[in-house]
């Protein structure tokens, strides 16, 4: 059994079939895996790997299985692994076979535009910071449609300038400003370009955003007087609450 499927304990999709789990090296969006319902950026090398019986009891493992694709190239040098290439407008199906089946469509579009979101999904037409302010945003790549595309975090490039400094990781692109610049961000062949001011919050909120049986998670969301959302201002928590990250924190729900 490979790595990857001792690492993965549940799977991102299930083939048409409903017998495997799959997973993959996709976003649609950072931190939201891919699905085949989703097209994929035109240009991309995609990994699927089947991690899971579907029915399986508790503990019980994939019986091997081996990867293949129609009308896409495709390498498949190992049990459970499927590598494909998707040229633009390429279309296709990925299949599985062993003692299980299973299959899925592979769609290969082009991309058109790349939308910086916030890490509740909510899409930046301009971003300010607090000065030394520093923050998380998400990518989303779209097609002309403008619907999401399932796209590698390998392939997100970013540039930054100015007062700016700008890395990607873990799927998001991590910004801190210490004064206004310029961001750059390319996912093959799309790209945007954003400037990034230096601004001081006129109206915030802290919103939850994620919730555990112990602990739910806030967010901070500011805004300057003319509406640019503004990242890394000061902000007064709750009672309890442990910043954890840029404009985020921890608050716990059970006695500790």
């Amino acid at each position: 059994m490979t790595a990857l499927m001792t690492l993965f304990a549940c799977y991102d999709f299930a083939g048409d079939e409903g017998r495997i789990g799959f997973v993959s090296d996709l976003q649609i969006e950072s931190g939201t895996k891919w699905n085949p319902e989703h097209g994929i950026v035109g240009g991309s090398d995609a990994t699927f790997v089947a991690v899971a019986e579907v029915d399986a009891e508790d503990g019980e493992e994939l019986p091997e299985v081996w990867g293949e694709a129609d009308g896409l190239r495709f390498a498949a040098s190992e049990p459970y692994t499927l590598l494909v290439h998707g040229p633009n407008r390429g279309r296709g199906e990925a299949f599985f076979d062993g003692a299980l089946d299973d299959h899925f469509e592979l769609r290969f579009r082009p991309a058109s535009e790349i939308v910086l979101v916030d890490l509740v999904g909510e899409e930046l037409d301009a971003i300010a910071f607090a000065p030394g302010g520093e923050t998380a945003v998400g990518v989303k790549v779209l097609d002309r449609w403008s619907r999401p595309l399932g796209y590698r975090a390998d392939d997100l490039v970013v540039e930054a300038d100015g007062g700016l400094s700008a890395w990607p990781e873990d799927g998001y692109l991590h910004l801190v400003a210490d004064d206004a610049g310029g961001l750059r961000v390319d996912v093959l062949d799309a790209e945007i370009f954003t400037e990034v001011s230096i601004g001081e919050a006129h109206s915030s909120e802290i919103v939850p955003i994620h919730e555990e049986h112990d602990h739910i998670v806030l967010l901070h969301r500011a805004w300057t007087a003319e509406g640019t959302r503004v990242f890394g201002a000061p902000v007064e928590w709750p009672v309890g609450a442990e910043q954890v990250g840029p404009d985020l924190a921890m608050l716990a729900t059970q006695p500790q």
